[in-house]
């Protein structure tokens, strides 16, 4: 039963379909069937024919007018460029032409900046070389017065001078050496310092030698030595001791003869077998009369009469006679040719 109406209610609403869409495909079909009827009306009407001469014209006018300007707005940016380049190029002669010569280094910068925008050119190619290279070296010169670098170049010149110093140093000492060394002053006591020319003095000097004036027994005249004081004994009386044996050497072989810093004689000789001996005496000992007898008993027992007292002074010669034989400076080159001679 409910199959049935179900079934009927269907077919109704087909009926009802059927009939409301069959008159609307009618009337479609109708106005789909006039169109070209229409449309060749519409196109030989004088409306439309006016419309379209009139869009025509419209369209021509408008593409005049667009042609027109565009030949203008060419015209205007052909102008432009042209003035531009002539700009451009009094710039570029400008700038090349401009004189850096004095100017600081924020306007040279300036300048540089300015020439980078037409680094194309030639022109101003050489000219921005130019420019950076003079801005390079203002920048130092203004560096070099600033505190910092004058701080700094002290410091340098500071350093340079003691590395100066240091190296001439180096170049009086290699001097003082070889000087020392061609004077053989290691085994050398005494120079005759007219002998030496002034350098060799200097170098003499501080190596503590000291000017004495002293009468010399070898050439028996008063002149000048260097003399390198031994111990604690007088620049005369080394002086003396050194010259003396000096003596003996032009006569005996230098093996034969001993100098002594003991209480021994200040210097021993052999000749022909038997050994002699020399005290050096500047008056010291007269005062240290102990001192002065037990000197002389040494000197008794281990020479016996083969022995002298040298007095640096003459005047001391009577003093010291009641003690032993004694002579002076002066004397001293005649007790030695004596004694060679026997």
């Amino acid at each position: 039963m409910e199959t049935e109406e179900m079934f009927g209610l269907v077919l109704f609403a087909g009926l009802i379909i059927n009939a409301v869409l069959i008159e609307k495909i009618k009337a479609f079909q109708k106005s789909v069937s006039e169109i070209p009827d229409k449309l060749l009306s519409l196109i030989t009407s004088q409306i439309f024919i006016i419309s379209i001469i009139t869009l025509s014209l419209i369209g021509l006018v408008f593409l005049i007018i667009r042609h027109r300007n565009l030949s203008l707005e060419r015209e205007r940016s052909e102008a432009e460029r042209i003035k531009d380049n002539k700009i451009e190029e009094r710039n570029i002669v400008k700038l090349s032409c401009k004189n850096i010569n004095g100017m600081n280094s924020n306007e040279l910068e300036i300048l540089t900046q300015s020439l980078e925008e037409y680094n194309q050119d030639s022109r101003i190619q050489c000219k921005i070389i130019d420019t950076k290279k003079e801005l390079k070296r203002v920048k130092i010169e203004e560096y070099q017065k600033t505190e910092e670098y004058k701080k700094i170049q002290l410091q340098e010149e500071i350093k340079e001078l003691k590395k100066q110093h240091y190296q001439e140093q180096l170049r009086l000492q290699d001097y003082h050496d070889a000087v020392l060394e061609k004077l053989k002053a290691e085994d050398t006591i005494i120079y005759d310092i007219e002998k030496l020319n002034k350098k060799e003095i200097e170098v003499l000097e501080k190596e503590e030698y000291k000017k004495t004036n002293e009468y010399d027994p070898i050439e028996s005249k008063n002149k000048t030595f260097l003399v390198k004081q031994i111990l604690n004994h007088s620049p005369s009386h080394t002086f003396l001791v050194a010259r003396i044996k000096q003596l003996l050497e032009k006569h005996i072989s230098h093996n034969s003869i001993r100098t002594h810093d003991t209480k021994d004689a200040d210097l021993t000789f052999e000749i022909n077998y038997k050994i002699y001996a020399l005290e050096i005496e500047k008056g010291s000992l007269l005062t240290k009369k102990k001192s002065l007898r037990n000197k002389v008993s040494l000197l008794n027992n281990k020479y016996g009469q083969n022995w002298y007292f040298i007095v640096t002074n003459r005047n001391l010669t009577k003093k010291y006679r009641k003690y032993g034989k004694v002579t002076s400076r002066m004397g001293v080159r005649k007790i030695i040719e004596k004694l060679v001679k026997n």
